[in-house]
């Protein structure tokens, strides 16, 4: 059933923080969660890979690829299956019931695509700059931090805000993980949607207002940070203007 008309009064019944509001501060949260863990694992893999470049660092990054092959559902009961049999060992805690379930969820099938978009950036990276920090001084974390992240920094933005605007809506994964812990968006609007509830018709097509709003809002903040910064060339004299405070800070860490 589609209402006639949607009132502010709807708006307000959402963003309240009342009943209606949970689902989409729960999917906001899951899918934060999930993509920092995500990005997190794909730069420690990527990075280990770029390093040493073995057969073990290899076959690790390849192992991080099967969320691509097996489907959402299979990898959702596996990880029922999984901890369930883990909560066997865990004295009054079963992950399942937990808020916590739905986050590694999405963690696991989020994670293949930075390491894919990471991998393909570290490659395209100029091995000159990481030696020159180097060869004056500047440790591996230094080297990291101020050399390495901040050239690939714009694909994380990029990854992580397409990712978050993808999670706020997955379905297969939230219906088999579902537990009253975690009432997602995407459930809410299943359920809105086999409802014939005037109310539940209104909030949700307040939930898919919301939605397109901050998919608006995260593809035009990807592109101006993300693919954005990346098309932006800084002019020579500027670059030159910079380098002394680079060298300078490798001298200290030195």
């Amino acid at each position: 059933m589609i209402p006639s008309s949607v009132s502010l009064k709807n708006y307000i019944g959402v963003l309240s923080g009342g009943e209606a509001f949970f689902p989409l501060k729960n999917s906001l949260l899951t899918g934060s969660y999930a993509v920092s863990v995500a990005i997190a694992v794909s730069l420690f893999v990527v990075v280990l890979d770029h390093k040493f470049r073995s057969k073990q660092t290899l076959g690790l990054g390849l192992s991080f690829m099967l969320p691509w092959i097996l489907p959402a559902p299979f990898i959702a009961i596996g990880l029922i299956i999984a901890f369930a049999t883990l909560s066997v060992f865990i004295s009054g805690f079963t992950p399942l019931e937990s808020f916590w379930i739905h986050p590694v969820g999405y963690a696991t099938v989020s994670i293949p695509l930075p390491i894919r978009f990471l991998r393909a950036a570290f490659g395209s990276l100029d091995p000159s700059q990481a030696e020159a920090a180097r060869s004056l001084g500047a440790t591996p974390l230094f080297r990291f931090v101020r050399v390495t992240l901040p050239a690939v920094l714009p694909v994380i933005v990029l990854i992580g805000g397409l990712q978050l605007n993808g999670l706020l809506s997955e379905y297969a994964i939230s219906a088999f993980l579902f537990n009253v812990n975690n009432e997602l968006l995407s459930i809410a609007l299943f359920d809105g949607a086999r409802s014939s509830d005037l109310k539940a018709a209104a909030i949700n097509l307040i939930y898919m207002t919301i939605l397109m709003s901050f998919s608006f809002v995260v593809i035009s903040l990807v592109d101006r940070f993300g693919l954005g910064a990346g098309n932006i060339r800084p002019k020579r004299n500027a670059a030159h203007a910079k380098l002394p405070i680079v060298v300078g800070n490798c001298r200290k860490m030195a």
